[in-house]
């Protein structure tokens, strides 16, 4: 997708979320890789060739999931384009049970992380315009 972006003349970058193979670190389901979304697009605003009056972010899933809730944290995005985006931790968690472990724990135990996570309470502070893509019968991300 990167490559196809670049031919049509738009820099893309592509991060590989913190944990998983090829990267440092331990998986955080939507907490430092948020702050490393926000330092990334810092690093690439000081870039002369990247047009900051037009930069937006995408991602798909869990990569949606942190482009959303960096659109919420960051004011520097011009658009969003997500793609099965959870929104809800405490339905997500449900449906995937196995997430649980990385956020710290259930609900229950973990009520505040979950709130924090769940984009759809913070959907008031996105400034910019999002396309989102989701499936009608998708039963796996809600």
């Amino acid at each position: 997708m990167i490559e196809t972006l670049a031919r049509r003349g738009f820099a893309g970058i592509a991060m590989i979320h913190r944990g998983y193979p090829g990267s440092e670190g331990r998986q955080e389901y939507g907490q430092g890789e948020v702050t490393d979304i926000g330092n990334l697009a810092r690093r690439l605003m000081t870039d002369p060739r990247i047009d900051v009056n037009r930069m937006g972010i995408m991602g798909y899933s869990r990569g949606a999931h942190h482009a959303l809730l960096a659109v919420e944290d960051y004011d520097f995005f011009q658009a969003a384009a997500l793609w099965s985006t959870p929104v809800d931790m405490v339905e997500h968690v449900m449906v995937n049970p196995w997430i649980a472990e990385i956020i710290g724990g259930s609900e229950q135990s973990r009520s505040q992380r979950y709130y924090q996570l769940s984009a759809i309470h913070f959907v008031d502070r996105i400034a910019c315009p999002r396309l989102l893509i989701h499936g009608e019968k998708d039963r796996i991300i809600r």
